[in-house]
């Protein structure tokens, strides 16, 4: 692995451990709407192993009208909520910096990357970045973040591995030609789907030294 240019992390459960965060606000946003469906924990954590929280929504009849209320109030809530809650993985800060001198550095998330960016700069990395706002409609597992990213730093396929920890992320990577690497260690998931390609399994941060420096 060594041997690529650009590595495109996902942001939840690769660099940030930030699950009790975002069910914390989820749990909140569907609270103050007064919907009537259930959304415990195990609910949750099956929308992370299985599908996407969009395609929850849509099981749920939610309307349009109501999707945009909600993606307004997550905006606003997450901000607070995951500054308190989501936090580094070990490691990630160091290797990230230390990775940055070898390869260059890109960020694909379902998420927005505001809620993190403060925290990334701190880092003095240069990076480039795809998420729910720049890809509202083209959010993972379709491949239009990772490809864009491709084309805006210039970076073949055969150049570039994608990290992330849900299945939609094996299935954005797969769709768009590029390796992918499985980051268990933060994954709801035990295993992972054999149609899904994984070329590599991170199963701690301390695997990161090892494969990529």
């Amino acid at each position: 692995m060594n041997n690529k240019k650009l590595l495109i992390f996902d942001l939840d459960g690769v660099l940030f451990d930030s699950h009790d965060a975002s069910f914390f606000t989820w749990t909140k946003i569907f609270s103050d709407m007064n919907f009537s469906f259930d959304f415990s924990i195990d609910v949750f954590n099956d929308i992370i192993r299985n599908k996407s929280l969009s395609g929850f929504l849509q099981e749920k009849n939610i309307s349009a009208s109501q999707h945009k209320e909600i993606d307004r109030r997550w905006m606003k809530e997450s901000q607070e909520s995951f500054r308190e809650r989501a936090k580094w993985f070990d490691h990630m800060e160091v290797f990230l910096q230390e990775a940055s001198h070898k390869y260059k550095i890109a960020f694909a998330t379902n998420n927005i990357f505001k809620i993190y960016q403060s925290r990334i700069d701190a880092l003095n990395v240069s990076y480039a970045f795809a998420d729910h706002i720049t890809h509202f409609d083209n959010k993972k597992p379709k491949p239009n973040m990772i490809l864009d990213l491709l084309r805006k730093e210039e970076i073949e396929k055969n150049d570039a591995v994608f990290i992330g920890d849900a299945v939609t992320d094996g299935q954005a990577a797969a769709s768009a030609g590029i390796d992918f690497c499985w980051a268990k260690y933060g994954a709801i998931n035990h295993s992972f789907p054999q149609n899904v390609p994984v070329k590599n399994i991170l199963e701690t941060t301390l695997c990161y030294q090892k494969m990529f420096l």
